[in-house]
């Protein structure tokens, strides 16, 4: 008896550092779903796509405890203020700064962009103050849990 592949599932959108994401996975015989990312640039990478991204790649199971506001104020090229709620599992993201943050990241919005891509260091960043978080550092590592690197 022939094997006969089960059918490829394509998904596609743009991943936290807004290059263009196509994920093919295909089901092994034991039901294990494989993926494989293959990206192709979509531009330099915005804060808006960064944004719009958060959406999609969110892990709820990674969320699992996590309550928590973060305010993003991102400055220099792209001007942005941004709301992230991480509650029940759920994620909601909104313009402008909503409520009293838990954890607040400010960041020249090109240096976070190369961040999300690993051209730059976090530490590098901080150290610079390129980047100034305000709040628990594990609520910013809470917050990655939830999301793809």
């Amino acid at each position: 008896m022939e094997h006969i592949p089960p059918p490829t599932r394509f998904w596609s959108g743009v991943d936290l550092a807004g290059k263009r994401v196509l994920v093919t996975g295909v089901s092994s015989g034991l039901g294990v779903e494989t993926a494989r990312r293959q990206t192709a640039l979509l531009d330099k990478g915005t804060i808006r796509a960064f944004l719009r991204g958060l959406n999609l790649v969110f892990q709820r199971g990674k969320s699992e405890g996590l309550s928590a506001i973060y305010h993003f104020t991102f400055t220099g090229q792209e001007e942005v203020k941004a709301t992230v709620v991480i509650h029940d599992k759920k994620v909601d993201v909104s313009d402008g700064h909503n409520g009293t943050p838990d954890f607040q990241l400010t960041a020249d919005s090109s240096t976070w962009v190369r961040f999300l891509r690993k051209e730059a260091n976090l530490v590098w960043a901080l150290l610079t103050r390129k980047i100034q978080i305000h709040g628990s550092s594990r609520l910013l590592l809470a917050f990655a849990r939830c999301f793809p690197s």
